[in-house]
């Protein structure tokens, strides 16, 4: 017998066991065994009835919130022994703790493979918005006086009725009261989009701006409105067409828009930034990572949905496609670019860039240098783009980061080997 994730053995009793109670409690739940050894020998527990009472006072007395109701303890008899058996719920008041440790890493425990841990500073914040973001839309509104004209015309234009059931399936109303979801959705919702055209990156300088509100669904739409209106066209004459050509690929706009929509912690009361740069836009969105995934798993298309019913709602409404195709999408948009798109996330951020698909006279210049050259150094790159000293050294660091150039030497005979 062996000590499975989901299963502890414990030789002897000891107040130790309350870690592994707190831990299944933040997990997906467990059982203790207390009398049996780590090789699966039954040796019993020694005035076991005292002892099942001594584990109830103690998971009572010792672990907050309460987890008496989602936590039984007997006795049983294995092997002509008497064993203590403890079956821990997964409990529904996360993040669990020890009292006298308080609600920190050091009293908050989680299970990684067979043993209990504490967390971290970083993993205890990540449950807290996982938490927080996750129930969010599925809470009952403050504000119940709520109207929906654009989400009743969507929904009517899709052949969808506006009726008490169709309110219920989506989550929008909960045994007849508007949810957060609701909230989102309607007229009278207050949090914003907020969207701006910069002139460069010091961003002193603004030649549009615009601020949405309103529900979800209408902000989506102005959001997307004012992004075409920004994207520079040109054209070329092939044949006897015309090729329109936009600055930034319209699906990934659309694609980096709909995910910040969607996935934003609307558990912040923060606005979805949206800044719009000669080189560049950048969608910001409050919330980091729903689940820790690591950022080439995002752009292969893994999701975690922290709105799940907004998420669904915008599917049937046909405003997204499949779920977990949008990031694949918005890369794809890009496949015969150079510069690709970048996703920055902190803990309580989500920013997508999407660069440019126009090629910048100092891009030609750049690019004529490194395909005719094997090797280049700082000063070629200074003078081919017609850049400072200082602004040279930043691109021959950008080049490196994206794996276009590798350094070679150190101090004056430093140069970088071109990745053609």
């Amino acid at each position: 017998m062996e000590k499975a994730g989901c299963i502890e053995f414990t030789r002897e009793f000891s107040e130790s066991f309350l870690k592994t109670v707190v831990a299944f409690s933040n997990g997906e739940g467990g059982t203790i065994f207390i009398g049996i050894d780590d090789t699966g020998d039954i040796v019993g527990v020694d005035n076991a009835d005292e002892a099942a009472c001594r584990c109830v006072s103690l998971i009572a007395d010792r672990i907050r919130p309460d987890v008496v109701l989602t936590t039984d303890v007997e006795t049983i008899e294995k092997g002509g022994k008497t064993v203590l058996k403890i079956e821990v719920r997964e409990g529904i008041r996360k993040p669990y703790f020890l009292r006298e440790k308080g609600l920190c890493p050091e009293g908050v425990y989680v299970r990684e493979t067979s043993f209990s841990v504490p967390l971290t500073d970083d993993g205890l914040h990540q449950m807290f918005q996982h938490l927080k973001a996750a129930a969010f839309e599925s809470h009952i509104s403050f504000i119940q006086d709520l109207s929906f004209t654009e989400l009743r015309k969507v929904l009517e234009s899709r052949g969808i009725p506006w009726d008490g059931p169709t309110r219920e399936t989506f989550g929008i109303e909960n045994r007849g009261r508007y949810t957060q979801l609701g909230h989102l959705l309607s007229d009278q919702y207050d949090q914003s989009i907020r969207m701006a055209v910069f002139e460069d990156d010091t961003r002193t300088s603004v030649r549009d701006r615009t601020i949405l509100s309103g529900s979800i669904i209408t902000q989506m739409y102005g959001a997307m409105d004012f992004l075409m209106k920004h994207n520079r066209i040109s054209s070329k004459i092939t044949g006897l067409e015309r090729v329109d050509h936009y600055a930034f690929p319209v699906d990934a706009l659309r694609e980096a828009l709909v995910n910040a929509v969607v996935h934003r912690d609307y558990a912040s009361d923060a606005s979805t930034l949206i800044s719009i740069f000669p080189d560049r836009v950048e969608f910001t969105s409050p919330g980091g990572l729903n689940t820790p995934f690591t950022l080439p798993e995002l752009e292969s298309g893994v999701s975690s949905l922290r709105n799940r019913n907004l998420a669904t709602l915008f599917h049937r409404l046909e405003l997204v496609e499949a779920i977990g195709t949008g990031m694949p999408r918005l890369f794809r948009a890009y496949r015969n670019v150079d510069l690709k798109p970048r996703i920055e996330v902190s803990t309580s951020l989500f920013k997508v860039i999407l660069p440019t698909t126009e090629k910048s006279s100092e891009e030609s210049a750049l690019g004529k240098l490194l395909e005719s050259n094997e090797h280049i150094t700082r000063s070629d790159l200074q003078e081919a783009l017609g850049l400072t000293k200082f602004s040279a050294v930043q691109r021959i660091n950008d080049l490196v980061a994206e794996g276009r150039i590798i350094k070679e030497g150190n101090g004056p005979s430093t140069r970088y080997r071109v990745l053609h």
